[in-house]
């Protein structure tokens, strides 16, 4: 006796076509992953010109085209990876290896040909290895790479000793830095590069049967293996491909900036991954295309120029960058659910049976989805609404103004730095000071990327000379690397100052800083006057070659020369890191118990909680160990008062943003002359005068000189 057919509900007809609505609502657009970047891409270009007319200049055009060109790359060969169901995130390091690599060739005398090739085969090897490791090891991929990840860093580092390589023949630096001329229109060689390289990987997967494979990999690895496919030749090839064209990102990089520095492409790997993620490519594998990622990566810079354009706060473009993400990512779940609760052909249940046999943990998932993707969406408005509503900062728009304005780009090596925020306060009042006291409307541009990395602060100077501003004053992190883009703002008439740290090679009109030399110079002092005259000392510094910490140490040896009983036994390396800065300083208390003094020539152990270096921390409130560090932050000026340090040598933060504006005004409306070098002066601090240096943390007041130290 056969059953009776489970009735259907009498709303399921119109749930069909419902169904056959949204399905073809997708197939034509959301579903279409180029068509939704090409239309984004025109949104954010019309947002931005709203407010500045210069998104649509072809220099800022040219600009973009030239700077997503290695991420567009990279992230090329980032999806072939993830299409297989694997994931690299070893191909920033790789970018800034293989630039190394070939700089350190032409440095010994190899043809730049050459040596370009020696880059790429480094690149090729590093991806091999991944491929090998997770193909015949079948280690995790995101395990495998984070581990070489770290292993190319080290070997980045300790190739070039921390310095950048400079210098490099003018043949290489034209394959980043020249233009294509095809009729009337000239066009960066880096996109032209790109382009050539999406139609061979275009070719590759659409044309190959190695193509073939890395689609079928994901979803049919079992199927492949029973066929007599090579499985693991195939990841090993896709990894190789990976990691060669990485490193042809990474020598476009290098070529553009004019030198190889060892922390070029630092944090790469998640914006390459990003851009692949937004072209479409799906990261449960199987799905993606060589037009989606290129116009992904093209809407990542697209957003990041439009952003900066329109005055936009940094910490909101992160933000903004994340939620473009996060909506790629609950996209392509979207779309993988609906192939499956949308189309209900293919299969011999009837629609009673899908229906009922599925809906209910669909309807979860959906549920789901209805508050994440609205949710996302409600950000990304907040995010316009944020750009189109309100002025630079937060402040809200007021009616048309016919009072002059002057534009200052306040450009950090860093916005992860309190000491940087610190200087964007004083600037912000410096410019309300002068715009409450002069016919000009003073305002401040406060923009930078969020970690110390000279590429992406090339990008933002360019960024903001697209943008028109009326001066730049950067804290470079490369000096070199700075040049280019600071000449090109003198160039289009924007004057530039440095501060912090210098470009002296550079157009720049005048350098607001300490010297570092001198502050090491006065941190012996205070040394020599906590401990006297004689005593083992060991020196922390940061980051190999960094040029302020160098000058620093430096002058604190110079300092101490005059005193031959003082002996340094130790200098140990915290790589900018605060864990590794407590791990040093602790071997080296047991390596050395009978330590008379410490030099920190920056802050870094410090900020770690107390009881994090047991050793040094019960060695100094014996008063068997002084300390002088350099830096003067709340964190440290409390160590101070309670006895664990015996001084302080710090920069004059408030002044860098305070005393920037005032210089740019100056130079810009009164048309002042300015030396080469101005001294920011230092702060000296012991237990004399630290309430006043604390007083003026707590109420955010540096306007008044601190009392003699001594």
């Amino acid at each position: 006796m056969s059953e009776a057919p489970i009735p259907l509900p009498a709303k399921s007809e119109s749930k069909s076509s419902t169904s056959k609505l949204l399905s073809w609502f997708w197939d034509k657009t959301i579903g279409r992953y180029p068509i939704v970047i090409i239309l984004l891409l025109l949104v954010m270009g019309v947002l931005s010109s709203i407010q500045q007319q210069a998104f649509f200049t072809g220099t800022n055009l040219l600009n973009i085209a030239r700077t997503f060109s290695w991420l567009a790359i990279a992230a090329f060969g980032e999806s072939l990876v993830i299409i297989i169901g694997g994931i690299d995130l070893s191909v920033g390091a790789v970018m800034g290896l293989a630039g190394l690599i070939s700089a350190l060739c032409m440095q010994m005398g190899l043809p730049v040909p050459l040596a370009i090739v020696v880059g790429l085969i480094t690149g090729g090897l590093v991806g091999w290895l991944n491929g090998t490791i997770v193909a015949h090891v079948k280690l995790p991929p995101f395990i495998v790479t984070l581990g070489t990840m770290s292993v190319v860093q080290g070997l980045t580092h300790g190739l070039s000793g921390g310095w950048s390589v400079t210098d490099l023949p003018q043949g290489f630096r034209l394959l980043g830095q020249s233009d294509l001329l095809l009729g009337p229109v000239s066009f960066p060689l880096p996109f032209m590069f790109v382009l050539g390289l999406a139609v061979l990987v275009s070719l590759l997967t659409n044309q190959t049967l190695l193509g073939r494979y890395i689609y079928s990999l994901a979803d049919s690895e079992q199927a492949l293996l029973i066929s007599g496919v090579g499985v693991a030749r195939v990841k090993v090839l896709t990894y190789t491909l990976c990691g060669f064209l990485a490193a042809t990102g990474g020598l476009l990089m290098t070529a553009r900036l004019g030198v190889a520095t060892p922390t070029a492409a630092t944090g790469y790997e998640l914006d390459i991954i990003a851009a692949a993620v937004i072209g479409g490519t799906s990261l449960f594998g199987g799905k993606g295309g060589t037009l989606g990622v290129l116009l992904g990566a093209a809407f990542m810079q697209v957003l990041r120029n439009g952003l900066v354009l329109l005055g936009f706060p940094t910490y909101w473009q992160e933000a903004a960058m994340g939620a473009m993400i996060l909506l790629a990512i609950l996209l392509d779940y979207w779309r993988r659910e609906s192939a499956s609760t949308w189309n209900w052909k293919g299969s011999g249940e009837t629609k009673g049976q899908r229906i009922w046999g599925r809906w209910k943990p669909i309807r979860g998932r959906r549920g789901l989805l209805a508050f994440l993707i609205p949710s996302v969406l409600l950000v990304s408005a907040l995010v316009v609404w944020q750009t189109v509503i309100r002025l630079p900062g937060g402040s809200q728009l007021s009616e048309p103004s016919s009072r002059q304005t002057l534009t200052v780009a306040w450009i950090p090596k860093a916005r992860n730095n309190p000491v940087f925020e610190l200087g964007r306060q004083g600037a912000i009042q410096k410019a309300a000071e002068l715009s409450a006291n002069g016919p000009i409307q003073v305002n401040v541009l406060y923009v930078g990327s969020v970690s110390s990395n000279a590429a992406e602060q090339v990008q933002v100077i360019e960024d903001v000379i697209a943008r028109k501003v009326d001066a730049i004053a950067v804290s470079c992190n490369d000096p070199t690397i700075c040049i280019d883009p600071i000449n090109q703002a003198v160039a289009a008439g924007i004057p530039v100052m440095t501060w912090d740290s210098d470009s002296p090679r550079s157009q720049r009109f005048t350098y607001l800083g300490i010297d570092n030399y001198q502050a090491g110079q006065a941190a012996a002092d205070l040394l020599i006057r906590a401990m006297g005259q004689q005593g083992e000392v060991a020196i922390l510094t940061g980051v190999p070659g960094a040029h302020n910490l160098e000058a620093r140490v430096r002058g604190f040896y110079d300092g101490i020369a005059s005193y031959p009983d003082i002996q340094v036994v130790a200098t140990v390396v915290s790589n900018d890191d605060i864990n590794l800065g407590v791990q040093v300083v602790e071997e080296t208390m047991q390596t050395h118990p009978d330590l008379n003094g410490w030099f920190f020539a920056g802050m870094w152990p410090l900020v770690a909680d107390r009881g994090s270096m047991p050793l040094w921390e019960a060695s100094a409130l014996r008063g068997d160990v002084k300390t002088v560090a350099f830096d003067t932050l709340p964190v440290e000026l409390e160590l101070l008062r309670d006895g664990y340090l015996s001084g302080l040598v710090g920069q004059k933060y408030w002044g860098w943003g305070y005393d920037t504006v005032q210089i740019v005004y100056d130079h810009v409306v009164n048309d002042k002359p300015h030396p080469p070098y101005i001294s920011s002066g230092m702060d000296i601090v012991t237990r004399n005068n630290v309430e006043q240096m604390l007083w003026a943390w707590e109420n955010n007041d540096f306007s008044q000189p601190l009392p003699d130290p001594y």
